[in-house]
């Protein structure tokens, strides 16, 4: 009988240390899909920021037609077409697509800041599963030694096999 019940406790000290094992692939698959994960966030925040930055280089190109269709006006009526109104309407429009481009620039710039925070948010999270995932087998060890130390001290409790040496039958004869 106690046989049996230390090989139980050794049975349960195993399936113990099975289990941290596993935990802990699980954990660690779960820090490769997080990183994956944040990849894909810094992929696509550099794809907006990307947007912003083209949006800005449509406003300039629209100055740059805004301004030459100004100028071509001016010429086509006989006045100088950099100079009075014609130079006037110019910097208006330039200071308009200037603030908008600023706009479109300040854009890309944070939408990159974000996905760089949004990163670092990301690897941190997957270093603690992978913490996680090393305690759960140092878990599942120090389960297996706590349940096989506590099969020995009933061991110990219950006595053990005897004392006194075997006896065969035939030494009584």
């Amino acid at each position: 009988m106690e046989y049996a019940a230390i090989a139980a406790s050794v049975a349960s000290a195993v399936g113990s240390v099975r289990e941290g094992y596993q935990r802990q692939a699980a954990l660690q698959q779960q820090a490769a899909m997080t990183r994956i994960q944040t990849e894909a966030q810094r992929l696509e925040s550099e794809r907006r920021a990307i947007q912003y930055e083209q949006q800005g280089t449509a406003i300039l190109r629209r100055i740059n037609m805004a301004n030459a269709a100004a100028s071509a006006r001016a010429a086509a009526g006989g006045v100088m077409p950099f100079e009075g109104s014609a130079a006037l309407v110019a910097t208006m429009s330039e200071k308009a697509g200037g603030r908008e481009y600023g706009y479109a620039t300040e854009g890309a710039g944070a939408t990159r800041r974000m996905g760089l925070v949004a990163a670092k948010l990301g690897e941190l999270k997957a270093d603690q599963y992978t913490q996680a995932a090393d305690t759960a087998v140092e878990s599942g060890w120090m389960s297996a030694a706590g349940k096989l130390g506590m099969a020995a001290f009933s061991y110990g409790k219950l006595g053990g096999p005897s004392q006194q040496p075997y006896r065969t039958v035939w030494e009584d004869m």
